[in-house]
């Protein structure tokens, strides 16, 4: 039927049915291809617009919620530059204790850093330590203006309690720092400055190590501190910082100047003369008098002592260290300030951190390179709160620079970890 009728249209028909079947054909395409177009760029249009929205909101909140990763200073104290050391598994986000190592006069804090080896230690032991300088002196010289018995000579009167406390400031706002952990090591004048910088910093400092060290004469000076541990190491014939402390001495100007020489002679006759005597002791003798050409007394005994047979040494001693017990250094035309001694100054602390008065001599330990054996005595104050122990640690026959073995840093950084603030 449909064929017949298509037939029967004729020509013009056929035409105008061709006509009309490709028109046909035509609008459903175009109309197939606007509605894929139009679903297709719908689709992509609001996916695109969905994504990209979602994208930028997420970016948005992430940039909120990221902290940035600000890069550590190269060094601390401003003006004053101190270079730090940081640990070998050093991680941003693990709070580590802080250790400030504050050299002796004259020295520097690398070449103290050097002597002690506290870097190589406290590296592996998750702590970070500070190398700060102190000012130098119109003799070249670096020092810390300590207490009035150390060492601004010159009275220039700067404050290194400020500056210190804000180093170690700086580093617990540029670092991940436990501030129940901050500590600070002294030798000699450092030694010094560390005691101050307990007495006037205590909300800072958790504990200090003192090598050769000392604090005010005057108690009172140290002002109404909150418990600081301590540890005082000092050598028994130390005779730059004594052992034992030096009296406090307002300068007798009538006084005859002191005969040093004479005071030897007269107090040490009898030690002298078994000295030369000996062959051994009698080389020591010249040892001495060669070294003190170059070096202080102090050097010169250290050295020369770490050269003597072990059986000369008492005899070297009477001749010598005699001298500093008789009172021969202590001239009274001089000015001096005086100081504690080891063991006042650590009782002083024991007594603010809540100690008992009573001592306890602990097991010796092996400090010193030129004796293979235990050398060094520690004394620790009974019933200390945990955290802070007052403690010296005596060295027998010891001087101002002991000539440490190995186990002397690793000592200090094991005390120290022991130690922590209420």
């Amino acid at each position: 039927m449909k064929v017949r009728r298509i037939l029967s249209l004729g020509m013009t028909g056929l035409i105008a049915l061709f006509v009309l079947a490709a028109c046909a054909q035509s609008n459903p395409d175009t109309n197939t291809n606007q509605g894929t177009d139009t679903g297709s760029d719908t689709t992509e249009d609001a996916g695109s617009d969905a994504t990209s929205d979602a994208t930028s909101d997420a970016g948005e909140d992430t940039a909120v919620e990221d902290v940035p990763v600000i890069p550590p200073p190269e060094f601390l104290g401003g003006d004053r530059p101190a270079s730090y050391v940081l640990p070998n598994d050093y991680d941003p986000s693990v709070s580590m204790p802080l250790v400030l190592l504050l050299h002796g006069f004259t020295s520097s804090a690398s070449d103290q850093d050097l002597y002690f080896g506290l870097s190589l230690v406290t590296k592996t032991q998750g702590m970070m330590l500070v190398l700060p300088d102190g000012m130098k002196n119109p003799d070249g010289n670096q020092y810390w203006n300590a207490t009035d018995a150390c060492c601004d000579f010159y009275q220039s009167g700067v404050d290194d309690v400020a500056y210190l406390s804000g180093v170690i400031e700086e580093a617990i706002e540029a670092f991940n720092i436990d501030t129940k952990r901050v500590f600070l090591v002294g030798h000699s004048n450092g030694g010094y400055m560390a005691h101050r910088l307990a007495c006037e910093r205590s909300d800072l400092i958790a504990g200090i190590v003192s090598l050769a060290g000392s604090t005010w004469y005057d108690e009172a000076k140290c002002g109404n501190p909150d418990p600081v541990a301590v540890l005082q190491v000092h050598g028994t014939w130390d005779t730059t910082i004594r052992y034992w402390g030096v009296e406090q001495n307002i300068a007798d100007l009538s006084a005859p100047l002191l005969d040093v020489d004479a005071c030897i002679a007269d107090k040490c006759e009898e030690e002298q003369g078994n000295c030369t005597a000996d062959p051994a002791c009698a080389d020591l003798i010249v040892c001495f008098e060669e070294c003190e050409d170059s070096f202080n007394k102090d050097e010169c005994n250290g050295f020369c002592w770490n050269s003597a047979p072990q059986g000369s040494r008492m005899r070297w001693m009477g001749a010598f260290v005699c001298a500093l017990n008789g009172g021969c250094y202590d001239d009274p035309a001089v000015n001096r300030p005086g100081y504690p001694g080891a063991e006042e100054a650590v009782a002083r602390w024991a007594a603010i951190n809540g100690c008992l008065e009573s001592v306890t001599e602990q097991e010796s330990m092996d400090l010193l390179v030129e004796i293979p054996s235990a050398d060094t005595v520690p004394l620790a104050h009974d019933n200390c709160p945990e955290g802070l122990q007052a403690t010296v640690w005596k060295i027998p026959g010891g001087g101002h620079v002991p000539n440490f073995n190995g186990n002397w840093s690793i000592q200090v950084v094991e005390w120290l970890k022991m130690q922590v603030k209420p």
